[in-house]
């Protein structure tokens, strides 16, 4: 189906409209592609409004009976006209808005039920920018955070926010696509990657926050005593062009920065453990997807990571910018293979018990219930 500006479905008046401002690559664009594809296979009509249409935005638009309008005015009062519009053609029951400032509002002018979801700690919202959306979330009638962090992150940080709205509902991911095996070493060959050795993998986009930089380090580190540990970082951002400088200063001839690529089921199969090192998440899908495929996970001790990886467990914890310990916890499992073995069963069961995208939507579908009635 084409991406259009109209949504050429009339849709009856139990439809849903999901409003976001980016359809591109990530952990949000994710969420919004398994709520529409679940409400969409429930009998439901989905329209989806977004900013920033990209490669959700096409698998979105391949489902049934599912719209993709491209919201494309730049200005933001006719952004907002615009949202208004497509909200009066859909009339929705419910808007589902995810990181958008225009949805609750039309979602409100047009007699809709709202429900915002916070998906990140939005840290980086200038003081009159919390006091914006604190406002702004009393047009929601309910508020979903992805982890209980970020719920009791956003309570204590944003003001006006109304801590009686909030529910926790993590985000939730298709197990299936990230259970089948690979030919491992046939697929990393086609990346010059050494599928006999262990591979430490990262996925995600290449920014600062994600400590992708002290990954390189690690490599660093372990070159000249273990040339028998390999890295692959798969992803884009705007730190591609520093890891490469990074890359090639030190001769890292043991890290493959392999860039985007559509292939994460692959890749994570082919790994041998996933790291994040970053500084600051809200709760990471890519940490997901890693233990439903079954990979012990070293990752940062912040914000909602705790609440999915259990240190010792289904992996490990380290405090974040410490490279050392970083370091010693790939040592460690690319040492331990009975314990890699340990670990693996346990993150598969994390995610089926926990994760699965069928517990996101159950909990979402009692929410609806809830406040439609």
């Amino acid at each position: 189906m084409k991406i259009e500006e109209t949504n050429k479905h009339s849709l009856p008046s139990s439809s849903f409209l999901l409003t976001t401002n980016n359809l591109h690559f990530g952990g949000v664009e994710q969420v919004i592609l398994t709520y529409a594809k679940h409400l969409s296979r429930a009998g439901h009509r989905v329209t989806v409004a977004c900013l920033n249409p990209g490669q959700i935005a096409n698998e979105i638009a391949a489902l049934d009976d599912v719209g993709v309008i491209h919201v494309q005015s730049k200005i933001p009062l006719l952004r907002f006209l615009h949202f208004l519009r497509v909200a009066r053609t859909t009339r929705p029951r419910i808007v589902h808005n995810h990181a958008c400032w225009y949805g609750l509002l039309v979602g409100r002018l047009t007699g809709a039920k709202c429900v915002e979801t916070v998906h990140n700690m939005y840290n980086w919202f200038r003081f009159h920018e919390k006091i914006l959306y604190g406002f702004y979330c009393m047009l929601a009638h309910r508020i979903v955070a992805c982890s209980r962090f970020v719920e009791q992150y956003t309570i204590d940080h944003f003001p006006f926010m109304n801590a009686r709205k909030f529910v926790t509902i993590h985000s939730g991911i298709d197990i299936a696509q990230f259970t089948r095996k690979h030919d491992r070493t046939r697929f990393l060959k086609r990346y010059s990657v050494d599928g006999e050795k262990t591979i430490v993998g990262f996925v995600g986009r290449l920014a600062k926050e994600k400590g992708v930089h002290l990954l390189l380090e690690c490599a660093r580190r372990l070159l000249p005593q273990r040339p028998d540990i390999q890295f692959v970082v798969v992803g884009d951002g705007p730190m591609r062009d520093q890891l490469e400088a990074q890359k090639n200063e030190h001769g890292l001839h043991n890290v493959h920065l392999v860039g985007r690529s559509t292939e994460i089921p692959q890749f994570l199969s082919a790994f041998d453990m996933y790291v994040l090192p970053s500084a600051l998440e809200g709760f990471p899908i890519g940490i997901l997807e890693a233990l439903a495929s079954g990979l012990p996970v070293i990752a940062s001790r912040v914000s909602g990571v705790p609440e999915a990886v259990t240190h010792g467990e289904n992996g490990f914890l380290i405090d974040a910018g410490d490279v050392a310990a970083l370091t010693e916890r790939i040592v460690t499992l690319t040492d331990n293979p009975d314990l890699r073995m340990r670990m693996s069963s346990n993150a598969r069961t994390t995610v089926e018990q926990q994760f699965a995208d069928r517990i996101m939507i159950r909990k979402s579908i009692e929410l609806y219930q809830e406040i439609l009635a």
